[in-house]
């Protein structure tokens, strides 16, 4: 019961962090004013209850835009420089910025205030209870944290985590409405393939780090098999990741 209730609860964790990204404004709308949106990063430590931001940091995003693709930039930065970094960060996400002089634009203005000193991947100031959920969770953040407002290349970014066959089921259901060509997912192989694949989530604790095991899906890859080396003292990174394809499948589009 106890593998069972952990591969649901981090089905959940995951399922939450994906639905409340719903509620981010549409980056792309540049009448919007996204600063007024109620989305905030911060209410993911809210759904990933074993994990919290450093004290005397706070969190925010930023949204960058290249030449192949936009995605958002997930930064924390001071507390004490809430009222000064805040209204920056505002008129960047609003589009409020008055360029003068040619050569600057959003891109180079993101760039600049990412390099300031003070503003960090927020990653680097996420603390952990230091139990085995807390590097669950921990994972889950730094893998769904800045899926959202997705644009072009970026989309690429799809990883979907799988902790139960249920989830699989219907990740299955969804591809075969949408995709005349995937009755292979329908036979006989396909479904031996999937009765071998252990969707629990699987932790190994080790004397420095802490071996975080998931299966995930995405279109330009299938069902695959993650292992997640997290470091164990502060601040915690993913040190390592290595993947293994255990079903096969790609979606065919590019980017």
């Amino acid at each position: 019961m106890k593998n069972i209730s952990r591969a649901k609860k981090t089905q959940s964790w995951a399922n939450k962090i994906k639905s409340y990204q719903k509620k981010a404004p549409d980056l792309f709308d540049e009448d919007l004013k996204k600063s007024d949106s109620e989305f905030k990063i911060d209410h993911y430590f809210d759904i990933l209850d074993k994990i919290e931001l450093e004290k005397g940091w706070l969190v925010d995003y930023l949204y960058l835009q290249r030449r192949l693709g936009g995605e958002p930039v997930i930064i924390a930065y001071p507390a004490l420089k809430k009222t000064e970094y805040r209204k920056l960060i505002d008129k960047i996400n609003d589009n409020e910025l008055d360029y003068t002089a040619q050569d600057i634009d959003s891109e180079n203005v993101i760039d600049t205030f990412l390099n300031y000193d003070d503003v960090d991947n927020y990653l680097n100031h996420v603390t952990l209870d230091k139990s085995e959920e807390s590097y669950l969770q921990f994972v889950i953040l730094a893998a769904l944290g800045a899926q959202f407002d997705l644009f072009w290349h970026a989309l690429y970014n799809d990883h979907e985590f799988v902790c139960t066959p249920e989830k699989a089921e219907k990740i299955i259901n969804r591809i075969n409405r949408s995709d005349e060509d995937m009755g292979f997912m329908e036979d006989d192989l396909f479904e031996e393939q999937l009765k071998n694949i252990d969707f629990e989530p699987q932790i190994t604790v080790k004397e420095d780090q802490v071996q975080v095991r998931l299966m995930f899906f995405t279109k330009w890859g299938g069902f695959t098999e993650a292992k997640y080396q997290v470091k164990k003292s502060f601040p915690h990174k993913i040190i390592e990741k290595e993947t293994k394809t255990l079903i096969d499948y790609n979606c065919g589009y590019l980017y």
